[in-house]
């Protein structure tokens, strides 16, 4: 018995049926989608203000590529509110001191 092999788009992101995942298509509508929940500015994000950009996400991304995204959204969102570029600066700068490089490698 042969097993049916469906093609890959490339790694993590299976076929759709029979139809190939559009990126381009994806990461469009992730971008209009996330500009529209950008601009409203409101605390968390309601998909459901934006329901045109929401719904053509939707439809552009699977649920693998939709996830990632949220993800790497809430990563960068938190960093944003733990670091600043002024925090990082005066970190980096108490604590390049601390290293100790010897006079000449072996």
């Amino acid at each position: 018995e042969t097993m049916e092999v469906k093609p890959l788009l490339f790694v993590g992101y299976p076929a759709i049926g029979t139809q190939r995942l559009d990126m381009k298509k994806c990461y469009e509508a992730h971008d209009r989608h996330f500009d529209c929940l950008d601009s409203l500015r409101t605390k968390g994000d309601n998909h459901y203000e934006c329901p045109t950009s929401f719904n053509n996400w939707l439809k552009n991304c699977d649920g693998l590529a939709r996830r990632r995204q949220l993800e790497n959204r809430y990563l960068r969102q938190r960093d944003e509110r733990l670091y600043t570029q002024d925090s990082l600066a005066d970190y980096n700068e108490r604590n390049s001191s601390k290293i100790s490089w010897p006079d000449r490698l072996p």
